[in-house]
């Protein structure tokens, strides 16, 4: 969707998108 989302769930869960 966008790299932002991406980074947001990254901060959130604090795992990789992929």
């Amino acid at each position: 969707m966008g790299e932002m989302n991406n980074f947001r769930i990254v901060m959130v869960t604090g795992a990789p998108p992929r």
